[in-house]
């Protein structure tokens, strides 16, 4: 199951185009031996960075962007079933509610919320996207390591196999990566914040440019 909504644009004739804004909201449940990184685990996988994170942050910016909206419009969307394969984003570009030519961007967060020394990753970062990357960084600045090609690994890859520009914005991989220890308290509330402020930047720059 998808969930998602559009928030239309201020200016009458920039509406018609998107931005989007995405998180994958499943995991992996109990995990067991095929999907947990941890053989045999049996336990809960609360998934906290995996992907609460990002679907936290996607939340929050449909709230900004309700409130003060940009001249394209923007559709927020939390994915299903990304851990079985993508599905729920294929799903989504199959039956897009708006024509994918449309959407000048799609910006994917996926494991935001274990910042470690202020360094964020980028993929998809090339061409316009990579100044729109850097032009974001304002202070405090994270380090980026930007990326040109997608990772094939998140939802992201779903629009770039369709020709939509994308990115996949990550705090990176750590030793919870799937692990029934990827909680709550392990998150860094204000680093997660950071992140979302640095998308909230870069997809206001892309929904009001000319």
């Amino acid at each position: 199951m998808n969930v998602g909504a559009i928030i239309p644009g201020s200016d009458s004739t920039r509406r018609g185009q998107y931005v989007a804004v995405s998180a994958h909201f499943d995991h992996l449940g109990r995990g067991g031996e095929r999907k947990s990184g941890a053989a045999g685990a049996g336990d809960v996988h609360p998934g906290a960075d995996d992907n609460a994170s990002g679907t936290a942050a996607v939340l929050e910016l449909a709230r900004r962007f309700r409130e003060r909206p940009t001249p394209r419009s923007v559709i927020v969307l939390a994915f299903g079933a990304e851990e079985l394969g993508l599905i729920g984003s294929r799903v989504f570009v199959d039956n897009a509610p708006v024509k994918l030519r449309h959407i000048v961007l799609a910006v994917n967060l996926d494991m935001v919320g274990r910042l470690t020394d202020g360094r964020l990753t980028i993929h998809g970062a090339e061409g316009r996207r990579r100044s729109l990357a850097v032009q974001a960084n304002t202070q405090p600045r994270f380090s980026l390591t930007l990326v040109p090609q997608s990772s094939g690994r998140s939802d992201d890859y779903s629009f770039v196999a369709r020709g939509v520009p994308a990115m996949h914005i990550t705090t990176g991989d750590h030793r919870d990566y799937h692990r029934a220890t990827d909680t709550a308290d392990r998150i860094d509330f204000a680093g997660l914040a950071r992140v979302t402020d640095y998308v909230e930047r870069l997809v206001r720059a892309e929904a009001s440019r000319r």
